[in-house]
């Protein structure tokens, strides 16, 4: 067989005259091949950009979440519930309760909105990679005027290590003299955060547990229940999170990663195929005309 593509390709790719290369089909065939190698290396690109965005995000983020089906926030025995029920499903790794509130952060007269969460820093298996992605300073939020922020916030509001940082609750307001003033309290940087998605690195703030509840007015309350899925079951998070549902009667709202990010993963898929139609186009027009030129070089010969 290339003994076969070989003859044809010496027999038509040269002129009659047998020292010259036909140039017209030289140039058609460098187009297929330029055609080719840019459908793969854009294909490639696709591929691994979405491989390791999905990455982050299952890093960054749970796999998992667990909210209180009606109004309100879940409570200790929510969470005991919670806890003993997960404990006794085979594909969930680790569980944890979060609080989480959208907050003001402010220095110096800058204020930048933010995202406060509530962890359990000292957990060995955190279902988010909290640790990881502490780059700077220490993750230990031992204090309760302790917080890691993203490296992006840090830099908008002119913070470093070590800076005082006060954060205000617009939806956690008291009664005083002066009237209705949201909470505010001031916090020291003890660590900063680098995911390498800008969502996160410029909104999120971590607490310890206690001091996310105590700025909330939070008593025995959390947001939700978050939960890291076994590598194999990952995939299957909406399906989980859908048959956890049914199994606890629907007293629990459950969401999963693919719920979240759903039409982000749909756009990458919708935009490699755009790509790959364009570009089998260009393969397809230069493919006619190397067949137009050599069917020109076949009448030649014949003559």
């Amino acid at each position: 067989m290339n003994k076969v593509i070989i003859f044809f390709f010496k027999k038509y790719i040269f002129s009659t005259r047998r020292e010259w290369l036909r140039f017209d089909s030289i140039f058609m065939v460098i187009g297929i091949i330029i055609s080719v190698a840019t459908l793969t290396v854009a294909h490639s690109i696709f591929e691994g950009y979405e491989t390791v965005l999905k990455k982050t995000i299952l890093s960054v983020n749970s796999h998992v979440y667990v909210f209180l089906s009606k109004e309100g926030n879940l409570e200790d025995n929510n969470i005991e519930e919670l806890s003993e029920f997960l404990s006794s499903q085979i594909e969930v790794e680790s569980f944890s309760p979060v609080i989480i509130s959208q907050i003001m952060a402010s220095n110096n007269g800058r204020v930048k909105g933010a995202l406060m969460r509530g962890i359990q820093w000292e957990k060995e298996d955190l279902p988010s990679a909290y640790k990881k992605y502490v780059f700077a300073g220490d993750y230990k939020l031992e204090s309760d005027s302790d917080v890691v922020i993203g490296y992006k916030l840090a830099k908008e509001l002119n913070l470093k290590l070590g800076d005082v940082i006060q954060l205000v609750s617009p939806m956690n307001s008291k009664v005083t003299a002066l009237g209705m003033q949201s909470a505010k309290e001031d916090f020291t940087i003890k660590g900063l955060y680098k995911s390498g998605m800008h969502e996160y690195d410029s909104k999120y703030i971590f607490l310890n547990l206690d001091s996310a509840a105590a700025f909330n007015n939070f008593e025995n309350e959390f947001t939700m229940m978050e939960i890291k899925l076994k590598p194999d079951f990952i995939e299957s998070a909406d399906y989980l999170a859908y048959k956890w549902q049914m199994i606890l009667n629907y007293k629990y709202q459950i969401s999963s990663w693919i719920d979240f990010n759903g039409n982000l993963f749909s756009l990458l898929k919708l935009e490699k195929w755009v790509i790959f139609i364009i570009l089998s186009f260009l393969i397809l027009i230069a493919s006619f005309n190397v067949v137009s030129s050599v069917s020109t070089s076949i009448i030649e010969k014949k003559r």
